[in-house]
Protein backbone atom coordinates (compact mmCIF):
# COMPACT_ATOMS: atom_id res chain seq x y z
CA UNK A 1 0.00 0.00 0.00
CA UNK A 2 1.05 3.94 -1.09
CA UNK A 3 -0.54 6.80 0.21
CA UNK A 4 -1.83 8.91 -3.08
CA UNK A 5 -0.28 12.38 -3.36
CA UNK A 6 -3.45 14.08 -4.09
CA UNK A 7 -1.77 17.62 -4.97
CA UNK A 8 0.00 15.49 -7.63
CA UNK A 9 -3.18 13.77 -8.63
CA UNK A 10 -5.03 16.96 -9.54
CA UNK A 11 -2.39 18.22 -11.36
CA UNK A 12 -2.67 14.72 -13.55
CA UNK A 13 -5.89 15.55 -14.12
CA UNK A 14 -6.02 18.85 -15.05
CA UNK A 15 -3.12 18.05 -17.47
CA UNK A 16 -5.37 15.14 -19.20
CA UNK A 17 -6.68 15.53 -22.36
CA UNK A 18 -10.96 15.12 -21.89
CA UNK A 19 -13.06 14.61 -25.10
CA UNK A 20 -16.14 12.63 -26.81
CA UNK A 21 -15.35 10.10 -28.39
CA UNK A 22 -17.32 6.48 -29.57
CA UNK A 23 -15.67 3.53 -30.68
CA UNK A 24 -14.82 2.09 -33.92
CA UNK A 25 -17.73 0.26 -35.32
CA UNK A 26 -20.22 2.49 -32.92
CA UNK A 27 -19.70 5.50 -34.70
CA UNK A 28 -23.88 6.83 -33.00
CA UNK A 29 -22.83 5.90 -29.50
CA UNK A 30 -20.39 8.65 -27.67
CA UNK A 31 -18.54 8.29 -24.99
CA UNK A 32 -16.89 11.25 -22.61
CA UNK A 33 -14.15 11.52 -20.72
CA UNK A 34 -9.99 10.64 -21.38
CA UNK A 35 -8.90 7.73 -23.77
CA UNK A 36 -7.38 4.98 -22.46
CA UNK A 37 -3.67 6.05 -23.43
CA UNK A 38 -4.57 9.05 -21.88
CA UNK A 39 -5.36 7.82 -18.51
CA UNK A 40 -2.53 5.11 -18.96
CA UNK A 41 0.06 8.40 -19.44
CA UNK A 42 -0.94 9.84 -16.39
CA UNK A 43 -1.43 7.00 -13.89
CA UNK A 44 -0.14 3.52 -15.65
CA UNK A 45 3.01 3.77 -13.57
CA UNK A 46 3.65 4.27 -9.45
CA UNK A 47 7.22 3.34 -9.58
CA UNK A 48 6.09 -0.43 -8.28
CA UNK A 49 4.58 -1.37 -11.42
CA UNK A 50 2.04 -1.46 -14.39
CA UNK A 51 -1.40 -0.07 -13.44
CA UNK A 52 -3.31 -1.43 -15.83
CA UNK A 53 -2.68 -0.82 -19.65
CA UNK A 54 -2.84 1.82 -22.56
CA UNK A 55 -5.61 0.00 -24.64
CA UNK A 56 -8.73 -0.44 -21.58
CA UNK A 57 -10.00 1.67 -19.05
CA UNK A 58 -10.12 -0.38 -15.80
CA UNK A 59 -12.92 0.87 -13.90
CA UNK A 60 -11.55 0.07 -10.37
CA UNK A 61 -8.52 2.14 -11.34
CA UNK A 62 -10.81 4.97 -12.86
CA UNK A 63 -13.40 4.93 -9.75
CA UNK A 64 -9.89 4.97 -7.40
CA UNK A 65 -8.51 8.06 -9.29
CA UNK A 66 -12.10 9.67 -9.30
CA UNK A 67 -12.49 9.13 -5.46
CA UNK A 68 -8.75 10.25 -4.87
CA UNK A 69 -9.25 13.17 -6.68
CA UNK A 70 -12.65 14.19 -4.72
CA UNK A 71 -10.73 13.55 -1.52
CA UNK A 72 -8.09 15.84 -2.89
CA UNK A 73 -10.41 18.37 -3.33
CA UNK A 74 -12.12 17.77 0.06
CA UNK A 75 -9.39 18.46 1.71
CA UNK A 76 -8.27 21.26 0.03
CA UNK A 77 -12.21 22.84 0.25
CA UNK A 78 -11.55 22.42 4.08
CA UNK A 79 -8.12 24.12 3.89
CA UNK A 80 -9.83 26.80 1.77
CA UNK A 81 -12.61 27.45 3.89
CA UNK A 82 -10.29 28.04 6.98
CA UNK A 83 -8.30 30.38 5.31
CA UNK A 84 -11.48 32.36 4.18
CA UNK A 85 -13.07 31.80 7.40
CA UNK A 86 -9.50 33.47 8.63
CA UNK A 87 -9.30 36.63 6.62
CA UNK A 88 -13.15 37.33 7.22
CA UNK A 89 -12.22 37.25 11.10
CA UNK A 90 -8.84 39.77 10.51
CA UNK A 91 -11.34 41.80 8.07
CA UNK A 92 -13.83 42.01 11.16
CA UNK A 93 -11.43 43.02 13.69
CA UNK A 94 -9.79 45.58 11.34
CA UNK A 95 -13.34 47.16 10.75
CA UNK A 96 -13.59 47.13 14.11
CA UNK A 97 -10.19 48.50 15.00
CA UNK A 98 -10.95 51.00 11.41
CA UNK A 99 -14.15 52.34 13.37
CA UNK A 100 -12.61 52.77 16.67
CA UNK A 101 -9.65 54.83 15.26
CA UNK A 102 -12.11 57.22 13.23
CA UNK A 103 -13.64 58.09 16.45
CA UNK A 104 -10.98 59.07 18.38
CA UNK A 105 -9.60 61.29 15.31
CA UNK A 106 -13.15 62.71 15.27
CA UNK A 107 -12.68 62.94 19.11
CA UNK A 108 -9.09 65.10 18.64
CA UNK A 109 -10.55 67.01 16.03
CA UNK A 110 -13.17 68.22 18.28
CA UNK A 111 -10.42 68.78 21.05
CA UNK A 112 -7.91 70.54 18.44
Amino acid sequence: FLPIDGNRLLRQIGRMRLSTWNYKGQPHIRHYGPMAQDFFAAFGHDGLGQIGCDTLLYSHDFTGVTFAGVQALVHENEKLRAELTAVKNQQARLQTQAVANEQRLRALEQVL
